[in-house]
């Protein structure tokens, strides 16, 4: 809302300027068919190439330079190009622009920088993980001699390296930032101390993090276990295995969730409960961003 606004008043620009995430979409599915990509599963090819034009411009790399992992990489280019033509004829911007723009605008304007500056002498990011380097610039100069940030994030929650979000800014803080004080927060108000104690011990592999020693509030939930599948095909048939076990020691279905990483993993478990004449329901993922799927 604040980049929105700065354009807004900037540039004259409205809600209409900005490019829908189902018009965004549909565009992107239409080009990756004329291409007559080979894909599993359309929602995750399309998101997937949503992402990497999204890394392409928030790291602002050059496209012609870039290699995409989402599709065939002069085919994402080539598409690359074909949505930015489609922006400017239809005069619309991303989100990604959006912020681009405005970082533009603070860096050649002094007069908008100070403004903006005097305007939010005080700044609070939340999921400060996720940040990419494109919003860092623009809140960097946003913040300016004030230097007024309060961030908040947990650099081993950093989900969206493939949006171009760096936990390594966050790493690097107080490299921008001398004076920055830290304080951790290191009680788990969420998870059992099961849960706790297991998600440390994994992500304990990743070196390249904040040190940490996180503890339950005292919450007790039973044993993790790890199940290591042979296939996607053993492990539905173990996860099915699981909920017979469960239900038939007394629990209902309707406490029961399994959650997968991906639209396929999702299918094949809803696929495999209905042979087995197991009651269940499915929601997707969604075209917006902002909404999410599970089983």
């Amino acid at each position: 809302a604040v980049f929105f606004n700065m354009l807004r008043q900037a540039y004259n620009y409205s809600a209409g300027s900005i490019i829908t995430a189902d018009t965004q979409y549909s565009f992107i599915r239409d080009a990756a068919i004329s291409f007559e990509l080979e894909y599993q599963d359309e929602s995750e090819m399309v998101s997937s190439i949503i992402s990497e034009i999204s890394r392409v411009k928030s790291e602002r790399i050059n496209a012609e330079l870039y290699e995409a992992v989402s599709c065939p990489i002069e085919t994402f280019r080539l598409i690359y190009k074909e949505y930015e033509q489609m922006l400017i004829k239809r005069r619309l911007i991303d989100y990604d622009d959006m912020i681009l723009m405005c970082y533009e605008l603070l860096k050649s304007r002094m007069d908008y920088r100070v403004a903006w500056q005097n305007k939010f002498r005080y700044i609070l990011i939340d999921e400060f993980q996720d940040i990419n380097k494109a919003q860092y610039d623009t809140i960097k100069l946003i913040a300016g001699k004030h230097a007024n940030l309060f961030v908040v994030g947990d650099d081993d929650q950093s989900i969206y390296g493939f949006r171009g979000s760096k936990p390594d800014i966050m790493l690097g803080l107080k490299k921008d930032y001398d004076e920055a004080a830290q304080i951790n927060l290191n009680v788990n108000y969420r998870c059992s101390s099961e849960i706790v104690s297991a998600a440390g011990t994994l992500i304990a592999y990743n070196k390249v993090r904040f040190a940490k020693n996180i503890r339950s509030c005292g919450m007790c939930a039973g044993r993790v276990n790890v199940y290591m599948a042979d296939d996607i095909e053993a492990e539905g048939c173990y996860v099915i295995s699981r909920i017979k076990e469960l239900t038939a020691a007394g629990m209902k279905l309707s406490d029961i969730a399994v959650i997968s990483r991906t639209n396929i993993i999702s299918s094949i478990y809803y696929t495999k409960l209905e042979c087995e004449g197991i009651a269940c329901r499915t929601q997707m993922i969604q075209k917006n961003i902002y909404d999410y799927w599970l089983v």
